[in-house]
């Protein structure tokens, strides 16, 4: 990063880095068991990358588990087609959100118009 990337703090990490995976929550105070709980700092491209990578993961393990599907579906009351459909556009959302942050920002000209 060239120092003008957001930083996220997201609190609950066991090692304090952006490598690392968030705590799950387990009770009062949200500490589960072992490690120390410490924040993660994470750029919003780090997070956004990662977040894409998740959902690319998702879409092909359940491409083949139908009864992972059934179980989503009777847990959420949601056809799993609208879930996949889903995450398509979330992925595709932050991709798009991510090519358009990493592109060079328009600057208005002296009509207010973007060139």
């Amino acid at each position: 990063a060239d120092g003008s990337e957001s930083v996220l703090v997201i609190g609950g990490c066991v090692n304090g880095t952006g490598g690392a995976t968030l705590k799950e929550s387990s009770g009062p105070g949200g500490k589960a068991g072992g490690g120390s709980s410490k924040p993660c700092r994470v750029t919003l491209a780090t997070l956004v990358a990662r977040v894409v990578k998740a959902l690319a993961w998702w879409g092909s393990y359940y491409e083949y588990q139908s009864y992972e599907k059934k179980f989503i579906e009777y847990q959420s009351g949601i056809p799993f087609a609208e879930w996949q459909g889903m995450v398509v556009r979330v992925r595709k959302a932050l991709q798009e959100a991510a090519a358009a942050r990493a592109s060079p920002r328009a600057e208005p000209d002296a009509n207010g118009a973007t060139v």
